[in-house]
């Protein structure tokens, strides 16, 4: 039994609100536009990508729909030790000036340039602003050495 589960089953014993499971929304289908649009803006999605790190050779895709979870033969794992690794397929469609979909861009005959910056700043995170916003937050230092930017 999960926690959700186990939560829902005391809030009905105590006669409290029942924690309902997630619910997926339904897509809506954006507006397409006519043959022949012209692109004047590009979208990713999804806007924001999972992924997981394993120390398996193996990967598999992050569900790309919401609630529909892959089904894998051999699991997520290689072995008790290894897991495999989770990635995020991005895709990228244009939109006219009207906001209507106009196509996907793709490798096919299409080009597209861009840059993707990835911080993970957790361990930092008193370290921005903290003495104007946390006047009563205690400092801490970065537990390993400091970064070094690579090419």
């Amino acid at each position: 039994m999960n926690r959700r589960d186990f939560l829902s089953a005391a809030a009905l014993s105590l006669n409290l609100p029942v924690i309902r499971k997630a619910a997926v929304s339904q897509l809506s289908t954006p507006e397409v536009a006519p043959a022949g649009a012209t692109i004047t803006r590009a979208a990713i999605f999804p806007a924001i990508g999972f992924s997981r790190v394993g120390n398996a050779e193996g990967w598999f895709l992050s569900p790309e729909v919401p609630g529909l979870h892959a089904e894998l033969d051999g699991g997520f794992k290689e072995s008790p030790e290894k897991i495999n690794t989770q990635v995020q397929r991005f895709r990228v469609y244009g939109y006219d000036d009207a906001g209507r979909l106009v196509r996907e861009i793709t490798a096919d005959g299409d080009q597209l340039r861009w840059n993707v910056r990835v911080a993970n700043a957790k361990a930092a995170w008193y370290g921005f602003h903290a003495e104007e916003r946390f006047l009563d937050a205690p400092f801490w230092k970065r537990r390993g050495a400091a970064p070094s930017p690579t090419n």
